[in-house]
């Protein structure tokens, strides 16, 4: 359903992104800065450092220099947005660490960098992304494009779940300006039915039934959420 936000802004008040100086990490960055400008939210700038790193004098060789880089990196996002930035460089395992770092500061939304061209499966089998949606208590954004403005078109998959409510809710806090389409699927048993011999027009009736429950629970969830449709999907 394609829907447009209602008047309520629903903020961001505080960002965590996590990086791993990799360029993917930087557009990650990037729309972390940009968000926290269109939210007026505070940013914070986090890089995990390993035990492999070396011993004690070589972490903190290293910590200095990333948090150097980090810093530059900062001062050139401030040409282009308002926004009050924390850097901070802490050693340990990255997703516990993320994790704790976000719980510590109450942020609203850890943003991290998708991994290449198959970043929806590096997603699934263990990355540190993965770790931190499956383990932490904050939601994660995963960045794949450069910053090319605000979202502007926001596709939002729902089961009716309380779990896909909060990712509604989210992603209008994430972007409420955009156009939101909201889609369902749902999985008859038809199959079933055809191979137990029902007669073409109860399965047809059984479909027609199933698709008319699934627009009555798209239009409650609209209305609960304060959205007005405009066409179904």
């Amino acid at each position: 359903r394609n829907m447009t936000k209602a008047r309520k802004v629903l903020n961001l008040d505080k960002i965590l992104v996590a990086t791993d100086l990799s360029p993917r990490a930087e557009r990650a960055i990037a729309r972390a800065a940009h968000l926290a400008d269109e939210h007026e939210a505070t940013l914070t700038v986090l890089h995990v450092l390993t035990e492999a790193v070396g011993d004690e004098a070589r972490i903190r060789q290293v910590a200095l220099k990333v948090e150097k880089d980090l810093r530059l990196k900062v001062k050139e996002l401030s040409r282009r947005y308002e926004i009050s930035v924390s850097i901070q460089v802490a050693t340990g395992s990255p997703f516990l660490e993320i994790i704790r770092r976000a719980r510590g500061e109450e942020v609203d939304i850890i943003l991290v960098g998708a991994h290449g061209a198959q970043f929806i499966k590096d997603l699934l089998v263990g990355t540190t992304a993965e770790k931190i949606a499956r383990k932490g208590d904050r939601p994660v954004l995963v960045v794949k494009r450069s910053v090319r403005g605000p979202y502007r078109s926001v596709l939002v998959p729902t089961d009716f779940s309380e779990q896909s409510g909060q990712a509604l809710e989210l992603a209008m806090r994430i972007a409420p300006r955009s156009k939101y389409y909201l889609l369902h699927a749902y999985q008859g048993i038809e199959g079933q039915l055809w191979r137990a011999g029902f007669a073409k027009s109860e399965i047809l009736r059984y479909r027609r039934q199933i698709a008319r429950q699934s627009r009555e629970q798209m239009k409650r969830l609209i209305r609960r959420m304060g959205l007005r449709g405009k066409s179904i999907v």
